[in-house]
């Protein structure tokens, strides 16, 4: 939907790509994984999942926002599912539009659901090869959403 509608920036001149109804497509991108391993990786044609990509607006200036979402309990957060899902789409998005990335992880509980989301910061590798190393949680927010007789 971001391409089709002229939000995200495509290559003058190349057909428009056609947005997978699964979520998933195959990309490439390099990438480190902390100082220990400086060289860079590569991701080649290899299969990604992207949960969610959509505009929002915050401080009256548009974002692009990849979402990770997975369900079961909260323990930890899958850096490196967040991460492929931003670095395979930021080729597509203009460089004046920052990127946000968020990862929900959604629980069952005895009285409903309860949505953990956190927004992390992310080295989109605009700036050159990224670390997966350099990703964090810089906001948490547990919202609970009671089932009925609960």
């Amino acid at each position: 939907m971001p391409l089709r509608s002229g939000a995200v920036a495509r290559t003058p001149g190349q057909p428009l790509p056609s947005p997978s109804p699964t979520g998933a497509g195959t990309y490439s991108f390099r990438f480190t994984v902390g100082t220990e391993l400086p060289h860079p990786l590569g991701h080649l044609a290899g299969q990604v999942e992207i949960d969610s990509v959509c505009i929002g607006v915050r401080n009256c200036r548009n974002h692009v926002i990849v979402t990770e979402a997975k369900r079961g309990p909260f323990d930890s957060i899958a850096k490196h599912k967040l991460a492929y899902a931003v670095w395979a789409v930021r080729s597509n998005i203009p460089d004046d539009i920052p990127i946000i990335a968020v990862y929900l992880r959604v629980t069952d509980t005895e009285q409903g659901l309860e949505f953990n989301v956190a927004e992390c910061s992310i080295d989109d590798g605009r700036a050159g090869v990224p670390s997966l190393h350099a990703i964090e949680a810089i906001r948490h927010r547990r919202l609970r959403l009671r089932s009925p007789g609960a």
